[in-house]
Order: structure tokens, then C-alpha cells, then sequence
């Protein structure tokens, strides 16, 4: 009995050797203060690297859990960097006023972001959004390469040039809330203002402040733009522009008069958003009756298409406690099914969409029947793989409407 509990333990101490030494093969990221890692890098003589994360990041997340424990990762960032992960949501007061500090110090706008910092302190390198491990690698490379650093571009504009490329760089970083960009988009020639990489920076790297005239300047320009090949990514940027200035609108009354506005410049989506954001704020202003009314006459207008994206909407309200499953529209659970028949080529969306209805509905036992079935048709679908444990994340997220 005693040589079994020994063999025991020590397969237990051999399980957890080879588990201490895998867990080793990633990034090793420096542990206490910003303030003590930059210093550790400045013992080390190695530049910062800083990855930038949130607790509500889902692609954050992804990094930590999926990219740096990867070897090759580990390799390169190891050799080359001391690594640090800031937290932007810490609940300790005086970590939350560094990380603070960190973020507008270095520009840090959006998560994740991924920071390089000489021991000098000046930024050398910065990128944002979730990357594979290669692409991260690269990243990394470049950073180290005073020709390819973010650092370099923003000498260069420093200097004169204006070419898009450059700008890019430069506006990823800085004066992302002035009027420098509106200035500099709008003596573009056409071939540039139209350029394909340009499209999806503003579409999803990009953020232009409501009085930026340079949405409006795409929009009435849109014969220009309607026929590429990335029209897609310039209906994103305006659709997200359109957005935030239904949302900064005063008032209903100031909501109307912008469709009125931007519908003269023949977009589809106009009409749909303005009759969601009306939808919302009438919910928000306990017009509930109305917001009935409104609901039923946009499905009516725009099909149950529009299910998707109204969906959506009434889940924010419901987790915000702005409305209750009892003043949801009663044609809710008919049109979320009529959606999923449509859909029923994806077999992804038809059952979010079912998972939605009941959430707002406040039918728990349907919802969680939904879930399961989205769950599994998640991890069946072979174009949603990569992103598997994202979605069920999200999923997941829809029954909180529970808690309230």
C-alpha cells in the first residue's frame, strides 16, 4: 500500500513537472506594476512589449488562452522583448489609474491593443485587434525593424508624406478625435480615396468622431464608391458612422430629420437603422405601446430580414432593464421563425436567432433548448470552426437577460 502511494505521488509530481514545463513554452509575461516591468526592461536592455487586454475582450482572451502559450511565440517574444499584460478593468483603484495613464499615454483606443516601448520609454511599435500566431510573430518583427515600426510612419508623416499607407499607420495611433483626418481625406484623388486596404481601415479601424464631415462626404459621393469590389467595407463605415449619429441625436424629433438628411444619398441601410434607433428609444422612454407599433411596421416594411438586427436591440434593453418580456412585440417568436426558415442554409444563425427570441421573450426553457442546438450546430459548421468558442461565448452572453 505504501509503494502504491508513492508510485502515486510520484506520477502526480511528473504530471505536474511536464505540465509547469509546457505551460513554460509561451510568453512569459512579467508579473507586478507597468512601472516594474518597464524597469525590468530597462535592466534587461530589451524593449516592452505590452499586450493590452480587458476582462469583457472576447478576442483579447483569445490571445491568452489560443496565440502566446503557442512555443514559437514563446521563442521569439522571449528572446526579444520583456512581456507585460496591462489590464484596463483591474478593481484596485490605483491599478486602474495606471492602466489609465498606460492607455493615454500610448493612444490605446481599442482591445486588444499590443504595444512595443523602447527602454526610453517611446512607443515603437503598436497594433490592435486578435492575430494568429504568425501574423503576431510578424508583427513582432517588425517592431524590431526601424523601417517597418509604427514609429517610423508617424516620422514620416511628420515630415510631409501623405501617401496612404503612412496615413494609416499615422491615424491608427493618433488624432483619431481632430480634424486632421477630414483634411487630409478630402484633397485625396479619387484612385486614393477609394484605395481598397483605405476601405477597411475605416470600416473597422477607424474611428471618426459625429461631427466628422468626411461620412457625409463618402455618402454624397457614393456613385463613386457603389461599384468597387469593396463596397461592403465602405457601407460598414457608413453604416457605423450613420449609427453614431442617430445615437448622439437629441432627440426623436433630431432622429427623423437625419434620415431625412441622409436618405437623399440612396443608401439601403438608412431607413432600417433610423426605424431601430426610433424602436429603441421609444422603449427607453416607456412609449412601450409605440414601441410595439414601431417594431410591427418595420418588419412590415423591411421583411423579417430586419428580425436580425431588431434582435439585437431588444436584447441590450432587456439586459439593461430597459423593458420587460411582457412589453416585447407578440409577433416576436413568429417572426424568429420565419427568419430561421429563411436562414435554414445557415445552421448557425437560424438558431441564434430562436436563442434570441425566447431571451427576450423571457422563455428560459426554450432559450436553453436553443443554446444547446446552436452550440452544436457551432461546433458541426466547418466555415465557423476558428471561431467556435467565440460564438458559444456570445451565445452564452444572451442569457444574462435571466439575471435581471
Amino acid at each position: 500500500m505504501k509503494k502504491t502511494s508513492v508510485i502515486l505521488i510520484m506520477l502526480l509530481l511528473a504530471c505536474f513537472t511536464v505540465q509547469a514545463q509546457e505551460s513554460s513554452k509561451g510568453v512569459t509575461f512579467v508579473k507586478g506594476t507597468i512601472d516594474e516591468a518597464f524597469a525590468a526592461s530597462q535592466k534587461a536592455g530589451k524593449p516592452l512589449f505590452v499586450d493590452i487586454w480587458a476582462s469583457w475582450c472576447g478576442p483579447c482572451k483569445r490571445l491568452g488562452r489560443e496565440i502566446f502559450p503557442q512555443e514559437k511565440v514563446g521563442e521569439f517574444f522571449n528572446e526579444h522583448f520583456v512581456c507585460y499584460q496591462l489590464q484596463t478593468d483591474p478593481k484596485d483603484p490605483e491599478a486602474l489609474k495606471k492602466a489609465t495613464e498606460f492607455k493615454e499615454k500610448y493612444y490605446v483606443q481599442f482591445l486588444p491593443t499590443l504595444v512595443w516601448i523602447d527602454t526610453n520609454g517611446e512607443l515603437m511599435h503598436y497594433v490592435t485587434g486578435f492575430m494568429e500566431a504568425d501574423a503576431l510573430i510578424a508583427q513582432a518583427k517588425a517592431a524590431l525593424d526601424p523601417n517597418l515600426r509604427s514609429a517610423q510612419f508617424i516620422k514620416r508623416w511628420k515630415e510631409g508624406d501623405r501617401s496612404v499607407e503612412t496615413a494609416m499607420k499615422y491615424f491608427t495611433i493618433f488624432n483619431q478625435e481632430t480634424e486632421e483626418f477630414d483634411h487630409w481625406y478630402e484633397k485625396l484623388s479619387l484612385e486614393d480615396r477609394t484605395n481598397s486596404e483605405l476601405s477597411t481601415f475605416m470600416a473597422f479601424r477607424f474611428n471618426l468622431p459625429v461631427t466628422s464631415p468626411t461620412p457625409a462626404l463618402v455618402a454624397s459621393h457614393w456613385a463613386e464608391y457603389k461599384d468597387l469590389k469593396e463596397v461592403g467595407m465602405w457601407q460598414s463605415f457608413l453604416s457605423k458612422s450613420y449609427n453614431k449619429r442617430l445615437e448622439a441625436a437629441k432627440d426623436s424629433v433630431a432622429v427623423v430629420a437625419l434620415n431625412k438628411e441622409w436618405s437623399t444619398y440612396g443608401l439601403d441601410f438608412v431607413g432600417l437603422s433610423t426605424a431601430l434607433e426610433l424602436v429603441n428609444r421609444a422603449y427607453k422612454e416607456k412609449r412601450y405601446a409605440e414601441a410595439r407599433r414601431q417594431t410591427a411596421q418595420m418588419v412590415e416594411k423591411h421583411g423579417v430580414g430586419a428580425v436580425y438586427r431588431l434582435l439585437f436591440t431588444l436584447i441590450r434593453l432587456r439586459t439593461k432593464g430597459e423593458m420587460t418580456a411582457d412589453q416585447a412585440p407578440s409577433q416576436l417568436e413568429q417572426w424568429a421563425a420565419e427568419y430561421a426558415e429563411q436562414a435554414k442554409n445557415d445552421p448557425t444563425s437560424g438558431p441564434m436567432i430562436r436563442l434570441m427570441s425566447y431571451c427576450v421573450l423571457g422563455k428560459k426553457t426554450e432559450a436553453e433548448e436553443w443554446l444547446a442546438k446552436g452550440k452544436q450546430a457551432v461546433k458541426e459548421s466547418p466555415t465557423m470552426k476558428a471561431a467556435a468558442d467565440q460564438f458559444s461565448e456570445m451565445l452564452e452572453s444572451f442569457m444574462g437577460v435571466f439575471k435581471k
